[in-house]
């Protein structure tokens, strides 16, 4: 009865133990290794020391079973297999997109709005040049051959309008099916 006992508190040791180490070790310090050889030793010396010590508190505890080189055999081979999945990435090829599944977004596309919105900020700068500089943001043009040209043409001649000393041109540019000509 003492033998399952003993054998039933490794094992929860040994679960708890991997758990604790997956949740603490890795989330916080793994991302702060930027060498790849460095990690793998980190990471295999740490799974390795922690995931052995319910069985050597199972040996101070009178516990002394005949096959502790399995587990610990068993423990090298999940520490090399858990240290290749962490440190190791894995790229897959990219695929064609499936049309079946574009459709619904697709769907979207008619009901977005093409609006300008126009927001004024006076930032105070120091300088002799400085007074009168304006800068102007063009965000999420979208590009594409499916809006009418006019309704880019119009954002144009308005950011003309306003004047700018510099435009910033960020977000989304252009979509897919951009025409190229």
């Amino acid at each position: 009865m003492g033998n399952i006992f003993i054998h039933f508190f490794a094992g929860v040791l040994f679960a708890i133990t991997g758990f604790l180490l997956y949740c603490s070790f890795i989330y916080r310090f793994f991302t702060l290794i930027r060498h790849l050889i460095v990690k793998r030793i980190v990471v295999f010396s740490a799974l390795f020391l922690l995931l052995i010590v319910p069985f050597v508190l199972g040996l101070l505890m009178g516990y002394n079973p005949q096959y502790l080189p399995v587990y610990i055999l068993i423990l090298i081979l999940l520490t090399g297999i858990w240290v290749h999945r962490l440190v190791m990435r894995v790229r897959y090829p990219a695929r064609q997109a499936d049309e079946k599944l574009a459709r619904p977004i697709k769907l979207y596309r008619p009901f977005t709005t093409f609006d300008t919105a126009y927001f004024r900020y006076k930032v105070p700068l120091t300088g002799s040049d400085a007074k009168h500089f304006r800068v102007v943001q063009i965000s999420d043009l979208h590009l594409n051959a499916e809006f009418p040209e006019k309704n880019y043409r119009t954002v144009i001649e308005n950011i003309i309008r306003l004047k700018p000393d510099l435009v910033f041109i960020c977000g989304d540019l252009i979509n897919e099916r951009a025409d190229p000509k």
